[in-house]
Parts: structure tokens; sequence; C-alpha cells
């Protein structure tokens, strides 16, 4: 592994350590219960693309400078003709984002809101 690429992957890590301060740390156990809660109501194992970035992993992938990614969001690889029923239950597990992208979905506990993402 390149040191570079381990430097990022460290500053990653501490910005992720950052984050679980005891104000924040309520939200991460709230969206990793949710989580667990949803894929006991899906049945099937989930697998996630994405989960919690650094600002500069969020830079390079092109996400949204106010990303919930930077808190912790999931991405879900979830088939199109599946996700209709994944985000109502992603809803009732909880989680009050949701995007629609190509063959995933996004899920994360910030404000209420749906969207369509690139397809």
């Amino acid at each position: 592994m390149a040191l570079a690429q381990l430097q990022t992957e460290r500053s990653c890590l501490q910005a992720l350590w950052g984050i679980m301060g005891r104000r924040k740390a309520h939200a991460q156990v709230e969206s990793m219960e949710a989580l667990q809660y949803l894929r006991e109501l899906w049945g099937k194992s989930l697998i996630i693309n994405s989960g919690h970035r650094c600002a500069e992993h969020n830079a390079a992938v092109g996400g949204a400078t106010s990303s919930q990614h930077l808190r912790i969001a999931f991405d879900c690889r979830i088939p199109k003709k599946e996700q209709r029923e994944f985000k109502e239950l992603a809803e009732e597990a909880g989680f009050r984002g949701v995007g629609y992208y190509s063959n995933f979905i996004h899920i994360d506990m910030g404000p209420r809101r749906t969207w369509l993402g690139k397809y």
C-alpha cells in the first residue's frame, strides 16, 4: 500500500473518531440500530457500497459538500426492481433520507427527503 494511501486512510479514520464525540455518538448508535433493524426487515444480507466518508474521500468521489456521508449514511446495493420495497422498509426502520440510484439506494438519518440521483 502506498504511503499516500495510508495517510489518506489515517485521516479518514481520524475524522471518523472525531465525529464520535458525546453529542454525535447518539446519531451513530441510532443509525447502526436502524441499519440492523432494516436488515432484519429485509430478511437478506445488505451490501453496503459506502458508509462514512472523510471530507477528502468525499471530495474525491464527487460527494456533495454537505453529504450525510460526512456524518454517517449508507449506500446499499439494491436492484431497481426491489428499490420501492426497500425504501418502504428503510423508512419503517427509521431512515429519513432516501435517494434512488441505478443500482443502489442511499439512506441516512438526516432531514426527511427523497430524491432521484444519477440514474
